[in-house]
């Protein structure tokens, strides 16, 4: 893989492993470097709609607020958008989840209480239900959904 100039600068000397588990439609790859903390880098095509800006800027708001990866660099280039971010100590909730599923899920359940603990009120973002709604009929017009791939019930 190509990295620009950039972002090749801080992984200069790491050895990059392709991450293969979880849901991202990135690309999503593991860095270590002797000495220094674990990166990630998630890397799209454009064309995909993958949202990496989008990750970046709220990873951005609640840096400070909740435990999350710091953005060490977001930018687009040649058509692909990459995101370089700090990694988090502890083990990913599949690896984790062997040895004890119910510590993931009470994991979880206060990762997610953090985040409602925050005020609606200073949050940037509108992710209503009428703003998502209004998104998915321009993605659908542009062409980015391919409509045949629905369940039979979504159809139509």
């Amino acid at each position: 893989m190509r990295l620009p100039s950039a972002i090749a600068s801080f992984v200069k000397g790491g050895d990059i492993q392709r991450v293969d588990s979880g849901c991202s439609r990135a690309s999503v790859s593991r860095i270590t470097r002797p000495g220094q903390a674990v990166l990630f880098l998630k890397s799209a095509a454009v064309a995909q709609c993958v949202g990496l800006g989008d990750e970046a800027e709220r990873l951005r708001w609640l840096d400070g607020k909740v435990q999350v990866p710091r953005v060490l660099s977001f930018l687009v280039e040649d058509d692909w958008e990459h995101l370089l971010m700090t990694g988090l100590p502890g083990l990913n909730g599949v690896d984790a989840g062997r040895e004890d599923p119910s510590a993931v899920v009470l994991g979880l359940a206060g990762a997610l209480r953090q985040l409602h603990a925050q005020s609606i009120a200073a949050c940037p973002f509108d992710e209503t239900v009428e703003r998502r709604i209004e998104r998915a009929h321009e993605q659908v017009r542009s062409g980015l959904v391919d409509e045949s791939d629905l369940d039979e019930e979504r159809r139509g």
